[in-house]
């Protein structure tokens, strides 16, 4: 699931995880809070749900999800709660591990587990 600016990193994760013999589908709701009751219906359907939202995680759109959805496996990809040094967005993305590469890898890994 992406929010705002992440639908493209999303897409190119998604194509990422493909090549690495997974399926996945990327939603993008047409607003993040409140979770409507459409997107908790879906993500229920999932073996693995990711969220990524080029925003704080904590309070976020994912947390928020999983609160209110019935799937215990998600991971929450975003902005964490700590002091960003100055840098490009992209410098702060890659530290981050707001990739295709860093984010599919994080997701192979919990599905192969």
């Amino acid at each position: 699931v992406s929010y705002g600016q992440f639908a493209a990193l999303a897409l190119e994760t998604a194509k990422k995880l493909e090549s690495l013999g997974f399926a996945a589908d990327v939603v993008d709701p047409v607003w993040a809070l409140p979770i409507s009751s459409e997107l908790v219906e879906l993500s229920e359907k999932y073996e693995l749900v990711a969220t990524l939202e080029d925003n704080l995680v904590a309070g976020g759109m994912g947390e928020q999800l999983e609160i209110s959805s019935r799937n215990p496996n998600m991971c929450h990809f975003g902005v964490p709660r700590k002091y960003l040094p100055h840098a490009s967005r992209g410098e702060l993305l890659e530290q981050m591990g707001l990739t295709p590469e860093a984010i599919s890898q994080v997701i192979s890994s919990r599905l192969r587990a």
